[in-house]
């Protein structure tokens, strides 16, 4: 039984040190950030960068599924603990692409913003590969190797106990990871291991393409010199010597050059620098290996002079012997003492060496060969391999078994490991547990299992057993690890914690008064709590109980089943009253005399009463002792009244308050006023009072508007003597005017009284023979209107009022028209007539019309022809003559002159009734056709109309511009060239262009950009096979080789800009769109900035006549 336990205890063991990480390992943790550059894992800038940045905290780890709250993960943080809280991985803003906690979601955001891709559950993306590694394989530097892990920055390792990490680089020494959460507490840290302290198994490895990671992260172009390192500026690169390492040519060899050798201590090469020691011949030197340089020449690499580094050429060395024996065996699955299911199963584990090739392993089961397998390898894997077939774990008996693995190697060399385990039977029952709770603060752990044999062992140390049930005492939490074992059964093993909780440690609280203090003690409800005083013994504590004096109180509870508390204090000291604050209690700064002013303080329980000081207008009025803690004081006068109040107490009186005033006023004088200032009424008012509504005073014309200050002063608390005025709005009122027959003449005037009305012009609606003679009032709106548009104080219509022009002429003439028209062969003057007359009465009248002609010498008019008709005229008519009056003239009149006399009873013409009215005289005339048309002007002559014209003529001058001297159908008529305009410039080229007067060029610097097309949604990405969402596209995989696009544009790539962290660079303004270059120009990829070039062209013209003449 004690030898299981001793098992199971090696097991435990045995399953720790299968994890990545352990307290236990030697491997060297590096949490300081500023111990770590980028620099130190490659040569490449761009990832150098992408490393610092990823050192420094930024990983794409983000705490919301919209990554926008970026993860804090700087070396040395503990910011990834196993604790359950979901992080997420993706493009900052975007959705994520991953999530998970602890080493994973560390392992995938830091992959993610390395290559753009995570792992997913071990799956590869577009630019990434799953290697070919046997699940539960060991890691080892021969099996790294040969599964072709990336020696740099990189791979993505999952094992199967479930730890990722990132490669950040390796050799045959040790192995440098990056990984979160390799302490279990959330520690993000680079971690550099020996392979011998490398104990953990693989369940897969992805790592990005090699022409992916070389596209993103170019080295330098590989051009070594005569040592093997980069030829090119600034380029620090060597090249690998330790890749081409075959480590199957170790061993001892001897020195076969005559005359010796010098080992390089530079590198694999004649020019490297060589050892001052020299190697003679016959000498034996150890043999790491046998590789070859950049120019395919065969070195080995050698220890010497006391394990100095060099190299030998191949052809200076001969084996001789091989190199001691390192094997090693580790199997990992079963451990030892493991209980293993009775069902199929990998014998997990590896054999390795780290000089000499293996040459067998054997594998023997109680005793029994099972198989011998041929390695000459230097690592051999158990799982699926002969001897893991050839185990018959599904068939093997219950009960005790061993295994036993002897290796050999190509020098002789063996060694051998033997694991016991055990196959499973029905296991004991498991014990049960109960606890008693003891009064003396303990608890009693009874342990029972009938028939069978109980032993424990507790993490303070203690043990115990016995048969069927077993009584242990404890007084902490303790942890008991319990094994229950009975003939035919396996054992049964069982965890149990026992929690002996402690009392809570007893809590204070004090009220303090002027009688003293009262002090409350609590604890653990239940719990018995005693207490006492300095040189006092201790007491139960029953309930709160009075200090009257400064002490210290001590204190400490009990209760079964749990440990005593702490023991606490507390230090009770004596203290005067507080200050009071004083303050107005439900009373305003400044009141009306005769109010009453209250004042309130805070109680204080350490005050047995309180002085109160009353003061006014800074005299003291009185003092008085009261307990109640307001005060109330009429104001009767008006002043300052102030209170000061103190705090009595036995143990000391507090410090005086500040005062608190309350100011009492004198009544206010409150007047109403009109707007002229006469006084409409006046009140006195007490403080803080309102006045009454007022009646609202009216004036003739106007509205009232309200009083000024305030038309709410009724609202308005009295703090002062003040005056209101009145104010008042002139009233608008409506002025419309009629025309004389009652119709409405213009719009309606809204006019303000006493202002005056716009009388619109009426002059074009007076009928002849009248005058227009003013307005009158038809209608006002008010009995006691003044009726006066002018100044208006009411609604008003007024009517146009005219009279007749002229009282001494009754008739008013005008001449419609006046013309001279062919009547037969003669020819008739015809005048037509309108007449007026006036109101008063009837009219008979003749009618008068006169021809006129003027003398040419004097310019006198003179009657030729006149001719009288009768008229009778009813009052107030306006009318034309019935017909013309016909004039019959042979010669020329220009003028017409119509006047009105009188007709008197007997048919004598009496007095003019009428202005005489006068026209000129229109003729209708006929003329013969036109003459034709000459240069000599004709004489002027009355009844002769002359016209006039001009004529011109013209001829065009057409020109054309040509480059040739002569042109057919043209002459040249001019000699001098001209320029034409500028032509289009052509298009930008490497090819270089000269320029001449004829041929303008220009020159810029094109940088190389590129791009590939998605022919689905047209997006441009920076290689082809998929449109990736991440960079703006569509996710599907038409984005293919031909689409390839390349272009110069006048962009300097220090104005391009790191593309979502893939190391190539981009700009939008390329002029077709988005396009992409390698900006390093030690990338293989890399294109230098050209000239280019691009020019336009004039040509020489000449100006010709045309061959015909345009007129």
């Amino acid at each position: 039984m004690r030898r299981r336990q001793i098992a199971f205890l090696l097991a435990l063991v045995i399953i720790m040190s299968l994890f990545p990480v352990g307290t236990a390992n030697a491997a060297t943790y590096i949490t300081n950030r500023g111990a770590l550059s980028g620099k130190n894992y490659t040569k490449c800038n761009s990832l150098a960068q992408k490393l610092d940045s990823i050192f420094d905290g930024n990983a794409n780890i983000y705490s919301d599924s919209q990554c926008t709250n970026l993860v804090n993960t700087k070396i040395g943080s503990y910011s990834v603990p196993d604790n359950g809280v979901t992080k997420y991985v993706g493009p900052y803003g975007g959705a994520a692409i991953n999530s998970g906690t602890s080493c994973w979601i560390y392992a995938n955001g830091v992959y993610y913003t390395l290559f753009g891709e995570c792992t997913g559950n071990g799956d590869a993306g577009n630019h990434s590969q799953k290697l070919n590694v046997p699940y539960g394989a060991q890691a080892s530097f021969s099996n790294f190797r040969s599964w072709n892990v990336r020696q740099g920055v990189g791979a993505l390792i999952r094992t199967v106990s479930g730890h990722s990490m990132i490669v950040l680089g390796y050799d045959d020494s040790s192995l440098t990871i990056l990984d979160g959460n390799g302490d279990y507490k959330g520690i993000v840290a680079v971690r550099v291991r020996s392979w011998n302290e490398v104990s953990f198994s693989v369940a897969y490895i992805i790592q990005p393409k090699t022409e992916y990671y070389n596209s993103v992260y170019p080295e330098c172009s590989q051009k070594w010199d005569s040592t093997g390192h980069c030829a090119e500026p600034g380029c620090n690169s060597q090249f690998d010597f330790n890749a081409t390492l075959d480590t199957a040519k170790a061993g001892y060899y001897t020195v076969t050059k005559s005359d010796g050798t010098y080992p390089r201590t530079g590198g694999p090469y004649d020019a490297a620098t060589k050892s001052a020691y020299k190697l003679k011949k016959g000498q034996e030197v150890k043999v790491a290996g046998l590789g070859h340089n950049h120019y395919g020449s065969q070195w080995y690499k050698i220890l010497f002079n006391g394990n100095t580094e060099g190299y030998v050429f191949s052809s200076h060395l001969k084996y001789s012997r091989p190199l001691d024996s390192t094997l090693s065996i580790n199997v990992t699955w079963p451990y030892e003492g493991q209980t293993i299911p009775k069902k199929s199963h990998n014998l997990m584990g590896t054999v390795t060496s780290n000089t000499n090739r293996i040459k067998t392993v054997t594998g023997y089961l109680d005793g029994k060969k099972m198989s011998t397998v041929s390695v000459n390898a230097m690592s051999f894997n158990f799982v699926k391999s002969d001897i893991d077939y050839a185990m018959p774990f599904n068939s093997i008996s219950a009960g005790r078994h061993t295994i036993k693995i002897v290796a050999t190697d190509t020098a002789g060399g063996s060694q051998s490991l033997t694991r016991t385990f055990y196959t499973e039977s029905s296991p004991c029952e498991a014990a049960s547990v109960r606890t008693l709770d003891e009064s003396w603060g303990c608890k009693t752990v009874i342990i029972e299992c009938s028939g069978a044999n109980i032993r424990y062992t507790t993490n303070h140390g203690d043990s115990g057993g016995g048969t069927n049930m077993v009584k242990a005492y404890i007084k902490d939490t303790t942890t008991f690890t319990i094994t229950t074992a009975k003939n035919g059964y396996s054992d049964r093993v069982i965890e149990r914690t026992i929690e002996v909780p402690q009392t809570l440690a007893p809590q204070f609280s004090t009220v303090e008064s002027y009688r003293g203090t009262q002090v409350t003690i609590t604890s653990t409800p239940g719990a018995q709590i005693y207490y006492y005083f300095d040189g006092t013994l201790h007491g139960e504590y029953c309930g709160p109980f009075m200090v009257t004096e400064e002490c210290t109180v001590y204190a400490y509870a009990m209760k079964e089943g749990m440990r005593d508390s702490e023991t606490t204090s507390f230090k009770i000291e004596a203290t005067k009253p507080n200050t009071p604050s004083v303050q107005l209690f439900d009373s305003q700064a400044k009141m009306a005399v005769g109010k009453t002013a209250s004042f309130r303080w805070n109680t204080d329980a350490k005050a047995k009463e309180y002085e109160v000081s009353l003061f006014k207008d800074g005299a003291l009025v009185k003092t008085e002792t009261q307990e109640s803690n307001i005060y109330s004081v009429v104001l009767e006068k008006a002043g300052t009244y102030e209170l000061s109040v103190k705090a009595i107490s036995p143990i000391g009186n507090s410090e005086s308050s500040d005062r608190v005033s309350a100011i009492a006023m004198a009544p206010s004088t409150v007047q109403f006023v009109d707007d002229d200032g006469s006084v409409l009424a006046k009140y006195t008012v007490d403080y803080g009072d309102c006045v009454s509504k007022q009646n609202q005073p009216s004036h003739r014309g106007y509205y009232f508007s309200g009083w000024y200050p305030s038309n709410n002063y009724y609202e308005i608390p009295v703090t002062e003597d003040i005056t209101y005025r009145a104010t008042y709005t002139p009233i608008e009122y409506d002025v419309t005017f009629y025309d004389v027959s009652g119709t409405k003449f213009g719009d309606t005037q809204k006019v303000p009284y006493q202002k005056s009305a716009v009388a619109p012009d009426y002059s074009s609606k007076v009928p002849e023979g009248y005058a227009f003679a003013g307005w009158t009032v038809i209608e006002a709106s008010e009995n006691d209107s003044t009726c006066d548009y002018t100044c208006v104080d009411a609604n008003l219509k007024l009517q146009a009022v005219v009279r007749w022009a002229n009282d001494e002429l009754p008739v008013y003439a005008s001449i419609t028209s006046a013309k001279l028209e062919p009547e037969g062969n003669k020819s008739v003057y015809k005048v037509n007539v309108k007449l007026t007359n006036w109101p008063t009465g009837a009219s008979n009248v003749y009618v008068v019309a006169a021809l006129k002609t003027q003398d040419s010498n004097t310019g006198a008019w003179k009657t030729v022809c006149a001719e009288r008709v009768l008229v009778n005229l009813d009052a107030g008519s306006s009318q034309p003559l019935s017909a013309p009056i016909k004039l019959y003239y042979n010669g020329i009149a220009k003028k017409v002159e119509v006047y009105v006399l009188e007709r008197k009873d007997d048919g004598t013409t009496g007095s003019a009734y009428s202005q005489a009215v006068s026209s000129s005289v229109v003729f209708s005339t006929n003329y013969t056709n036109w003459s034709d048309w000459s240069t000599t002007k004709p004489e002027s002559k009355d009844g002769r109309t002359i016209e006039s014209k001009t004529e011109y003529r013209y001829q065009d001058k057409q020109t054309t511009t040509s480059s040739n001297s002569t042109m057919s159908g043209w002459t040249r008529y001019d000699s001098s060239w001209k320029w034409s305009d500028w032509g289009s410039w052509s298009g930008w080229s490497t090819n270089y262009v000269s320029s001449n007067d004829s041929t303008q060029v220009e020159t810029r610097t094109g940088y190389h950009y590129y791009y590939y097309v998605c022919s689905n949604c047209g997006a441009h990405m920076h290689g082809y096979g998929r449109c990736y969402t991440w960079a703006g596209g569509c996710g599907s995989s038409a984005v293919y080789s031909s689409s390839y696009h390349a272009l110069k544009a006048p962009v300097p790539y220090s104005s391009a800009r790191d593309f979502h962290g893939t190391g190539v660079y981009y700009s939008d303004n390329t002029g077709e769109g988005r396009g992409f270059a390698y900006i390093n120009s030690g990338s293989p990829y890399y294109v230098a900035p050209v000239t280019q070039y691009r020019y336009r062209s004039v040509s020489y013209t000449h100006l010709t006549l045309p061959t015909k003449r345009i007129v």
